[in-house]
C-alpha cells in the first residue's frame, strides 16, 4: 500500500526525535513509491520495539525489492537536504555492501523533499563517490555511542523533479 504524504516538508533535521521517529522515512519511502512500480516492502519499518539489539543484517534490511525491466534489486531509502547533504551511516552502507549487495544488485534513492527532487545511483557508483576527497566524515550521536558518517554533496548527484522518470523503470 502507497504512503501518504502530507505534503508539508519542514526541515527534518530541527524537529525533536519524537517528532522524526514518528514519520522517520514515510516522506522519502512515498516519493520512491510514487516515482516506481512494481516493488514491494522488504525492510523493517518501525517495528515496535528498539532494533539496537538486532544484528546489523536485520537492521539495515533494504527498504524494497523493485522489479527493474525484469531484473530485481534492493532499494535503499533515505532522505536528505540540500543544505545538510546526504548522509550514510558508515555501518549501514557495509553492512548492505557486505551482506546485501551479494545477493541482488543494490540502488539508493535519495529524496530532498525540501526541492522535491530525487535522485538515484547504484551501490558501486555511490561507493566511488564515498572514496573520492569531496566527502567529509561526521558522526551522529546514538544511543549506543557516535555514529560515524559519510557526508555527500547534493551536487555530486544528478536530481530529477518528483513524478519525472527515474531511470529505474
Amino acid at each position: 500500500m502507497p504512503k501518504t504524504d502530507s505534503g508539508q516538508h519542514r526541515d527534518f533535521a530541527a524537529k525533536s526525535w519524537n517528532a522524526r521517529f514518528e514519520k522517520m522515512g514515510d516522506d522519502s519511502e512515498a516519493a520512491f513509491e510514487r516515482n516506481h512500480d512494481k516493488w514491494v516492502r522488504y525492510g523493517l519499518c518501525r517495528p515496535p520495539f528498539a532494533v539496537g539489539k538486532l544484528p546489523l543484517m536485520l537492521r539495515y534490511t533494504p527498504d524494497y525489492i523493485h522489479d527493474t525491466d525484469g531484473r530485481p534489486r534492493f532499494v535503499e531509502v533515505q532522505g536528505c537536504s540540500p543544505r545538510k547533504g546526504i548522509k550514510i551511516k558508515c555501518e549501514k552502507f557495509v553492512t548492505l555492501e557486505t551482506g546485501w549487495a551479494p545477493l541482488l544488485p543494490l540502488n539508493f534513492f535519495f529524496w530532498d523533499s525540501t526541492r522535491n527532487m530525487h535522485t538515484t545511483i547504484e551501490y558501486t557508483d555511490l561507493l566511488k563517490l564515498v572514496k573520492s576527497d569531496q566527502v567529509t566524515m561526521g558522526t551522529f550521536k546514538d544511543p549506543g555511542g557516535e555514529k560515524p558518517y559519510w557526508q555527500l554533496k547534493t551536487n555530486m548527484f544528478t536530481w530529477k523533479q518528483d513524478g519525472e522518470e527515474t531511470g529505474m523503470g
